[in-house]
């Protein structure tokens, strides 16, 4: 249905939009298919962009490939001009896999300055439970990459390279500012669902392979029934995560507010490791850094 869909979405949005809310499209694509078409919909309706870039073609390539086995980082380059030719807000995720660590920090983030990209996300390759997929980045190899990403780009101290998580955990530090990246919100239970073409509502995208996480549809409930807080299915998965929570013991835990219940979820069942949120020891090496150049610490 592809433009269509989305121009019925804004228009319901537009029909039922209360006087007291805000809302806001952002819409993450893999890039391939953007046209002039596409453009002139999401200017003209003011969507924010995120466009998956895992990093230069030796490393997007790796993973990301059309059915022909042709890799798909051309096209997407192609999309990134148009989107930024139009000036159509947008920023890139990137998954950081074995290819990126063996590319190396530096070489990653230049790449990406070097083709005017300065909005950055990125994340660990996890499991991909849903296909069966159990592959995925060590974390320690993760934690070693993080580090060294975020010394290189503190070290250039440039505004205009923003980096999703390192901004979001400096904030936490620095001002206790609440998330603005999901995995270290305080509360998502109820808050960011999943919601199937078919009209299942899950707790959350990263959770709708799993029946224990949903919480209805849309065609046999409304919403207000199904995020009651009383809702039997809403109750037991906010009593899974709060006693997730509890067997955590985390010095960073104000700054991270325990993660992501997914990776909690993947580190104990796939892993057989603890559930913390995977990026301690990242947020301690960033706290002590901060703190040293803040005069706060001694080495």
């Amino acid at each position: 249905m592809g433009i269509q869909f989305y121009e019925k979405v804004v228009e319901l949005q537009k029909r039922y939009k209360r006087d007291d809310q805000t809302i806001k499209n952002i819409l993450q694509t893999n890039g391939t298919l953007i046209s002039q078409e596409w453009v002139d919909f999401l200017k003209a309706n003011d969507f924010n962009i995120g466009v998956t870039l895992d990093g230069p073609p030796e490393v997007h390539n790796a993973n990301r490939i059309f059915k022909s086995g042709q890799g798909s980082f051309e096209q997407v380059m192609k999309g990134i001009r148009l989107l930024r030719e139009n000036g159509v807000k947008f920023g890139v995720l990137a998954v950081i896999t074995k290819e990126t660590v063996r590319l190396g920090a530096k070489r990653f983030l230049d790449f990406f300055i070097e083709n005017g990209i300065f909005n950055i996300g990125i994340l660990p390759q996890r499991p991909a439970l849903n296909i069966g997929r159990t592959d995925a980045l060590p974390r320690e190899e993760f934690d070693k990459f993080a580090i060294e990403l975020f010394d290189y780009w503190y070290s250039l101290d440039d505004p205009r390279i923003e980096i999703r998580e390192f901004d979001d955990i400096l904030g936490r530090i620095l001002f206790s500012a609440e998330s603005n990246v999901c995995i270290f919100s305080r509360d998502c239970i109820g808050r960011i669902l999943g919601i199937t073409p078919d009209g299942d509502v899950y707790h959350c995208d990263e959770f709708m392979f799993d029946e224990r996480y949903k919480l209805g549809n849309v065609r046999e409930q409304t919403f207000e029934e199904m995020l009651n807080p009383m809702n039997p299915k809403l109750i037991r998965i906010r009593l899974e995560f709060e006693g997730a929570k509890k067997s955590i013991s985390c010095k960073y835990s104000k700054i991270c507010n325990y993660g992501c219940p997914k990776d909690r979820y993947v580190f104990s069942r796939v892993y057989n490791e603890d559930g913390t949120c995977g990026w301690c020891n990242v947020i301690d090496h960033i706290y002590k850094r901060v703190m040293k150049d803040l005069g706060k610490i001694k080495e």
